[in-house]
């Protein structure tokens, strides 16, 4: 004959069975569903990153591209300043002037400080005016 007793047990062991199963399954699904969002969030900080890297290499195309050009920039003002320091020490224009005021210091005549150094009358009297009393001054 059939224990009561034994059915009973059978009957507890079963039903503890079922609920381990169900918690098992509760749990594998949770699990499951975490390594879903941490696969997604891995995901988008990768799409992240790899646009940040994008950004950086665009970044430092650009400021190389910038760098070269300031290099450039630096080098042409050098070159003109150096031609212009050249420019000023053999302009025409300043050795007639020099040359006027000397000839003026000397007691030359205006007329004289005009047709050496190529200047007009307006401004070889100027000179003259300026350098000559200088002198008797």
């Amino acid at each position: 004959m059939i224990n009561l007793n034994e059915i009973s047990n059978l009957f507890v062991n079963f039903n503890g069975d079922k609920i381990t199963l169900l918690f098992a399954s509760l749990v594998l699904l949770f699990v499951a569903f975490n390594l879903y969002r941490a696969h997604t969030r891995n995901h988008r900080q990768l799409q992240q990153l790899k646009s940040v890297k994008e950004d950086m290499r665009a970044l430092l195309a650009a400021s190389i591209g910038v760098g070269n050009r300031v290099r450039n920039i630096e080098k042409s003002q050098k070159k003109m300043h150096a031609r212009q320091d050249e420019v000023a020490l053999f302009e025409p224009a300043n050795v007639s002037y020099e040359q006027a005021i000397q000839m003026a210091k000397n007691g030359n005549k205006v007329e004289d400080i005009e047709s050496l150094c190529g200047l007009n009358h307006t401004e070889a009297e100027l000179v003259y005016l300026m350098h000559h009393l200088e002198k008797v001054g």
